[in-house]
C-alpha cells in the first residue's frame, strides 16, 4: 500500500493510523520513504493506462499478442522516439525513455492511428494529461 506524505515546517505529516493498521496486519513489514517525483507518477499512470487499455484493445483487434501490439505501435506511431535504425539493424527501444509529454503525444497518434483502423480506444485519465 502507498501512503503519500509531506513535510511540514520539518515534521512529517501523512496518515500515520492507517499506515500503523496496514503495518499491523503482518508479522514483518517494509516501510519506504523516498521523494515524491509527479513526473514519475504520471509516467506510471500512462504505462498503466498503456498496459491495461491501449494495448489488450489492439491485441483483440488485429488478433495478436499484446508483445506485438507494443512493437506494431511503436513503429505504426512512435516511430521517431522509440526506434533506431543502424545500417540493417533496428533496435526497439523502450517506452520507459518517454517524457511525460512525448508518452502524451504518442498515446495521441495511437488514438488517431486506431481510429483511422476503425480501432476505438477510449480516452485515458486527463489527469496526466494537464501536465504537459
Amino acid at each position: 500500500m502507498d501512503y503519500r506524505g509531506k513535510t511540514i515546517d520539518g515534521e512529517a505529516s501523512c496518515h500515520w493510523p492507517a499506515i500503523h493498521e496496514e503495518a499491523a496486519k503482518y508479522e514483518s513489514f517494509v516501510i519506504s520513504v523516498e521523494k515524491w517525483d509527479e513526473e514519475k507518477e504520471l509516467s506510471k499512470q500512462q504505462m498503466k493506462y498503456l498496459h491495461a487499455v491501449v494495448f489488450p484493445i489492439f491485441a483483440k483487434e488485429m488478433h495478436c499478442s499484446l508483445l506485438w501490439a507494443e512493437i506494431t505501435l511503436k513503429r505504426a506511431c512512435g516511430e521517431q522516439w522509440l526506434i533506431k535504425r543502424f545500417e540493417n539493424t533496428e533496435i526497439i527501444l523502450s517506452k520507459t525513455i518517454l517524457s511525460v509529454k512525448q508518452c502524451n503525444q504518442w498515446i495521441k497518434n495511437i488514438q488517431d492511428w486506431c481510429d483511422s483502423h476503425k480501432i476505438h480506444i477510449p480516452e485515458s485519465d486527463k489527469d496526466w494529461k494537464k501536465n504537459e
